[in-house]
């Protein structure tokens, strides 16, 4: 194509729909009209989005500025501390629910019928002891409580250890988990050189980006050494995923590692923050004036509250002797009664009082909030219930509610599986070392994933949000289980009333433990009795 070719010349021939190229617009009639090209680079009007970036995070100056804004913000607080009660809260409690299918498929069968009871009554009770803590001071779920909240402002390496048969987790920060630039003594980047790896921003990696392993800078006893220490990311025999980096947000999918999920808004709350405390800090100033003069021209500029002020600094004639103690207290008492108790002020001529005040106080709650709904969002929270504020109707309410409950629902699965998930697999594949948990099929298959998969899947259920109105839910559910739509057991998971089993085996016990009543009935002159056995 040459270079006229680039230009189009209309035909002066009578135009109709059918060939009116141009459409309506009589100025392209008969015109030369250019035909350019190019590229879009997000831009329509050239100039205005600026220079084009490509930003990398740099995650330790995030995670400082996320732990800043956490320690000094309490707009973070406010909407971090939901978040974090509701999605671990107390701890996630096991749903063993073993695929029996996929079993059948590898040649296992025959499943004892009490394996899911004695699995989740086994876990129940070392999930709750210390014996799940690498230091031996929390149980599990206090462990997951920090580990989410580690995540949530940034990253946290979460590693798995066995010691004398039972399983437990340390945690550390990402913080810790640097390269080892300055380790000579071991020389750790040649080492993994040799192994054909790479380490990136503390990470092993294989050619294939496989993390091997973690390096965390190690506390020494000599402030002048610089010490590392290697974790690995399986274990050597069992091929068990034993250390893994987690984190809630990366900022692209080939970064090593994660930032803070409140990265987009740091600078947002900060300076909401010290909009706050300037708002205060005014009115707190403007509050110490209870009054002003103003003077026109016709005023003389007179004070009328001269005498007062001489009193008040000790000048006057009504200035106290009395220094100290229930002496200078009572005359103090009686200094104020006197200045303020139904006074009247001959104002001169030209000049009045005027009240200080300002619309910055007046107008502060709305603009606060119009900013804390769009920090909320930022961070899926709704801002009714990081506020705990439910002022609109019921079903306002119960959709703000519902919302927040899928998001919950939605980070609570994606930690289990990261979290409580691995962990329990480690604690099956132990006890039935150990013979605790009665397994067909599984030391024989120990290596075969599939089979660990398959005895291990479970589900990780915690507290439900509290109900708007728990008579409708309750009508709700009912309905639902009466139209076969929902099982006894999901029933229970909905309304947030414990576990069902448990719930059924204690009605039982109860009804059988009821003792007989009787109830008199009167009938004539005689009573009847009836005996009620519940």
């Amino acid at each position: 194509m040459g270079f006229f070719d680039l230009f189009k010349k209309s035909k002066p021939q009578q135009e109709t729909p059918q060939n009116n190229h141009y459409g309506e617009h009589a100025a392209y009639r008969g015109q030369w009209v250019p035909v350019r090209t190019g590229t879009f680079n997000g831009e329509k009007t050239p100039g205005e989005l600026g220079s084009v970036y490509k930003l990398t995070p740099s995650y330790q100056l995030l995670r400082l500025r996320a732990y800043e804004a956490k320690l000094t913000n309490d707009t973070i607080i406010i909407i971090t501390n939901k978040f974090f009660k509701w999605v671990v809260g107390a701890g996630l409690k096991l749903q063993s629910e073993p695929n029996e299918n996929a079993l059948k498929t590898e040649k296992i069968k025959n499943i004892p019928e009490s394996f899911t009871d004695d699995v989740e009554a086994r876990f129940d009770v070392y999930a709750n002891s210390t014996k799940a803590d690498y230091q031996e001071m929390e149980n599990l779920h206090e462990i997951a409580a920090k580990a989410f909240e580690t995540a949530f402002f940034g990253d946290v390496l979460i590693v798995f250890r066995v010691e004398e048969g039972y399983p437990n987790i340390q945690l550390i920060d990402g913080e810790h988990v640097q390269t080892p630039y300055f380790d000579d003594k071991d020389k750790w980047m040649q080492k993994a050189k040799n192994r054909g790896n790479i380490i990136r921003n503390g990470i092993e990696l294989n050619p294939k980006g496989k993390h091997i392993a973690y390096y965390v800078l190690a506390e020494s006893t000599d402030p002048s050494e610089i010490k590392f220490e290697r974790i690995a990311a399986w274990g050597e025999r069992s091929k068990i995923r034993m250390a893994w980096l987690y984190g809630l947000k990366k900022h692209r999918i080939d970064n090593d590692r994660f930032i803070p999920v409140i990265s987009p808004v740091l600078e947002k709350v900060a300076k909401l923050d010290r909009y706050t405390e300037a708002t205060v800090g005014t009115a707190e100033e403007r509050a110490k004036l209870v009054y002003a003069i103003e003077h026109d021209k016709d005023s003389n500029g007179e004070n009328p509250f001269i005498q007062n002020n001489r009193v008040a600094a000790g000048m006057g004639k009504n200035s106290a002797p009395e220094t100290e103690g229930y002496a200078l207290g009572e005359k103090t008492a009686q200094a104020i009664s006197a200045t303020t108790s139904k006074t009247a002020v001959n104002m001169p001529i030209g000049a009045k009082l005027s009240a200080v005040y300002a619309q910055n106080e007046i107008q502060y709650e709305a603009f606060w909030k119009s900013i804390f709904k769009s920090l909320c969002a930022a961070v899926d929270i709704p801002p009714e219930v990081a506020m705990q504020e439910y002022n609109s109707n019921y079903s306002a309410s119960r959709a703000a509610i519902n919302g927040f409950e899928f998001i919950i629902k939605f980070f609570r699965k994606k930690f289990s599986e990261k979290f409580y998930a691995p962990f329990y697999q480690l604690w099956l594949h132990t006890e039935v070392l150990k013979g605790n948990i009665k397994a067909p099929g599984y030391l024989l298959h120990s290596n075969n994933f599939m089979v660990r998969e398959a005895y291990g899947k479970s589900r990780f259920i915690g507290q439900n949000l509290p109900h708007v109105d728990p008579v409708k839910e309750v009508k709700a559910v009912v309905q639902m289980l009466e139209s076969e739509l929902i099982s006894n057991e999901q029933s229970t998971e909905m309304l947030g009333v414990g576990d069902w089993k448990v719930n059924y085996a204690k009605l039982k016990k109860e009804k059988e433990m009821k003792p007989e009543k009787e109830e008199e009935k009167p009938t004539g002159g005689n009573k009847l009795k009836i005996a009620n056995n519940g």
